[in-house]
């Protein structure tokens, strides 16, 4: 993100909900279609999911252990 984010939070907002509108409204939103492994840690539940991953020897995002990734990281196939 730009620094200019900033500018669109204001106080005792969260980044995503009404500076992400703003930002729509202004058409000045971008993404990117990301098909590799991603998932959040905002739950205790979702952390014991992701270290579950890790100690089984399973974890998606640590393509420097796996066999099978392809030259673009961002191109490996990986399941959520």
């Amino acid at each position: 993100m730009r620094r200019r984010i900033f500018d669109y939070i204001r106080p005792g907002e969260d980044l995503v909900r009404e500076p992400f509108q703003r930002l729509i409204a202004e058409r000045a939103l971008l993404a990117y279609k990301y098909e590799g492994f991603w998932q959040c840690m905002d739950t205790f539940k979702d952390q014991q999911r992701l270290e579950n991953l890790d100690q089984g020897g399973r974890a998606p995002w640590k393509l420097w252990q796996r066999n099978d990734v392809t030259r673009d990281p961002l191109r490996a196939s990986c399941s959520r």
